[in-house]
């Protein structure tokens, strides 16, 4: 069989199956979910946890062995829990022996269930989990149940019926396999259910272990079981296709066959087999060794992502991935998937550490910075475990280094929406006589509010916001929206000393601290202009350079109209041709339209052009919706104003809900 140490079990000593049963070996591991707390505290919470535990079982490929090792006839050899994982096989008795030590693990309760056929003569192992848990009393856990010490032994099917109609889960682990010559895949958990009481319906007998119960009583967990690591981790199909051609070339170049699971030992195979650079390394392709080694990287870091142990914590959206590597690598990234962005900073570390390249301030490269953002995003706050072991592996890195910037530089930042006021239907400049802010974290949810009454004029607004920010509370950075009247999108406010920097001196808001965007308060007031920004959000056009919105297209509504079904935002929104008429940015965010770049003082004519090229350089709707703003506002000189309202939030903050935005003092309602 060639797994190494197997356990012997005498047959029909069914009560000695529960020290089979080892949950330590799964604690810590990718296979029990972070939140399985919170799956258990659900309704059908024993359900809901199960199907996880289920769905981890069959993300591990493993083939079902149909032929049990059984030197003599009253003995079969089993295989543990880590030689089922890591030699990707197992028996129906080996596979429900390891599944319920990961039930176990995750506080639940597993009955390892047998049962036998008369005709033909034929025996097979499913699971059993009550509603009840790992901690409740053997009464409450077997309630329903005909049992002796831990044992139900001989019983029939309408015994075993009755216990799922009291809400007990028959699962036949199996489904979380397939054939080894079959082309097929693992089964739904409904599925796996399903079949298991089919074959109990058929059984003619079945035998029920409680192996909370047992273990408790002497059959303690065997002592000898070594832990399940995680499976070495490979990159996913997107980056495999795109990478396929070059490493077919490379892999025929050196003689050798072409990575199947791109895991860190393949590509580390083929990376020794070539030079390190230069045009002979692999004819045709200079930059193979490069492309290789990032290749390399990108799956070692993402297998130190994995040792956080949960992969659903790392499920954290296009958008705050991309904020995340803008924050970390410095550039916004062009890649869709966690993946793509592991691959490109390993691509960019590989960059600054050739000679001469400059040389990040915090002495980790652009792959080191990146996992350690995603590490701390996922809820991470120190280098335990496999995390410290790859910052001083593979990069080489300073463990002071990595700790300090886990730490400091890795602190997520605030979202602060400041409200100005209420429009007037006029848009006439009226200065606010209260203003408001709320932060809110990346779940959307509020973390701090205030609101401060101020002076209805210029002066007294600006002293307002000095004492609004102020009063926040101190971390290393906020993003600043400011949700305003039309008429205050004029006023210059990015730009007022605002601030506090000790000493007397305030700062603008404007840079890369704060990078205030605005959005028009009205949205926050008023459910169908809400609805309308929604709807017309869906419509814009990443490609291209953006259309330029003047007095001749805004002449009426009629013929603003007529020209943004022909132009799609984002817009370039100039005032240097206004004379009278239609207020042309007013009549755009009133129809719906939220992506603009306002130009009040006039537009430099090389701006479209300049948009044009930021917006292919970003790749894409997520990278453009995110980096837009400011990488334009590196390329322009004139005064620009940001108007840009994503329905869905802000670099990976979600927008948070109209409640959250209320002014107890008048402001957002």
């Amino acid at each position: 069989m060639g797994e190494g140490v197997l356990w012997r079990w005498r047959i029909k000593e069914y009560r000695s199956l529960a020290a089979l049963v080892v949950p330590s070996v799964f604690e810590e591991t990718d296979l029990i979910p972070r939140n399985v707390a919170e799956l258990r505290s659900q309704d059908g919470g024993h359900a809901r946890a199960a199907e996880e535990l289920y769905a981890r079982m069959c993300g591990r490929d493993l083939f079902y062995d149909l032929e049990p090792l059984r030197p003599v006839p009253e003995v079969q050899m089993i295989r543990p829990p880590q030689a089922v994982f890591h030699g990707g096989r197992g028996t129906c008795l080996d596979l429900v022996l390891a599944f319920a030590g990961m039930c176990v693990a995750a506080r639940l309760r597993p009955f390892v269930t047998l049962i036998e056929y008369d005709r033909p003569r034929a025996s097979h192992a499913l699971l059993l989990l009550p509603p009840a848990f790992a901690d409740a009393p053997m009464h409450a856990a077997q309630d329903g149940l005909r049992a002796e010490d831990g044992l139900g032994d001989g019983l029939a099917w309408a015994e075993v019926d009755g216990l799922l109609r009291l809400g007990w889960i028959a699962l036949d682990v199996t489904g979380a396999t397939r054939y080894e010559e079959a082309d097929d895949r693992p089964l739904g958990f409904a599925q796996a259910g399903r079949q298991a009481a089919q074959l109990l319906e058929r059984a003619d007998r079945i035998t029920l272990v409680d192996v909370v119960h047992l273990q408790g009583r002497g059959f303690d967990a065997r002592a000898d079981a070594v832990p399940v690591l995680a499976r070495a981790p490979s990159l996913d199909a997107g980056v495999r296709r795109r990478f396929a051609g070059l490493l077919g070339v490379v892999a025929r170049h050196v003689g050798c066959e072409p990575p199947v699971r791109w895991d860190p030992a393949e590509l580390a195979l083929l990376l020794r087999r070539i030079p390190a650079a230069g045009p002979e390394a692999v004819p045709g392709h200079p930059h193979a060794h490069d492309a290789l080694a990032a290749l390399h990287d990108a799956v070692e870091a993402k297998g130190a992502l994995a040792a956080l142990g949960d992969p659903v914590a790392l499920d954290l959206g296009i958008d705050r991935l991309h904020a995340l590597y803008r924050r970390h690598v410095g550039r916004w990234p062009e890649g869709t998937t966690l993946d793509d962005l592991l691959v490109e900073a390993a691509s960019a570390a590989i960059v600054e550490r050739r000679p001469g390249a400059a040389r990040p301030a915090e002495h980790l490269t652009a792959l080191a910075r990146l996992v350690l953002g995603l590490a701390r995003a996922a809820g991470a706050d120190s280098l335990d475990g496999g995390l410290g072991r790859w910052v001083t592996g593979g990069p080489g890195h300073q463990l002071a280094d990595a700790r300090d910037y886990l730490a400091d530089r890795c602190a997520e930042p605030g979202w602060m929406l400041i409200d100005l006021g209420e429009d007037s239907r006029s848009g006439e400049l009226r200065w606010p006589t209260a203003v408001s802010a709320v932060i809110v974290d990346v779940r959307g949810r509020p973390e701090w509010r205030e609101s401060v009454e101020c002076r209805p004029t210029r002066d007294g607004l600006e002293d307002g916001l000095r004492r609004l920010l102020a009063a926040t509370p101190a971390r290393r950075r906020i993003f600043v929206d400011l949700v305003a009247p039309r008429a205050l999108f004029d006023a210059g406010i990015e730009d007022w000393p605002l601030a506090d920097l000790g000493g007397g001196f305030y700062a603008p808001l404007s840079g890369d601290w704060f990078r205030p965007r605005y959005r028009w308060s009205m949205r926050t007031r008023h459910e169908r202009l809400r609805e309308l920004l929604e709807h017309r959000a869906g419509q814009a056009c990443w490609t291209g350079s953006p259309p330029v919105l003047n007095a001749e297209s805004t002449s009426g509504e009629s013929a603003f109209r007529r020209w943004a079904t022909r132009n799609l935002q984002p817009y370039l929104v100039t005032g240097s041709e206004r004379r009278s008429g239609p207020d042309p940015l007013r009549l755009m965010l009133k129809e719906g339209y939220g992506y603009a770049f306002w130009f009040p003082e006039g537009m430099d004519e090389r701006v479209p052009d300049r948009a044009g090229a930021a917006m292919a350089e970003l790749a894409g709707a997520a990278g453009c919706r995110n980096g837009l703003p400011d990488r334009l506002a590196e390329l322009v000189d004139d005064r620009m104003v940001t108007v840009w309202e994503d329905p869905r939030g802000r670099e990976g903050f979600p927008m948070p809900h109209r409640h959250v935005l209320e002014n107890p003092r008048g402001g957002m309602t």
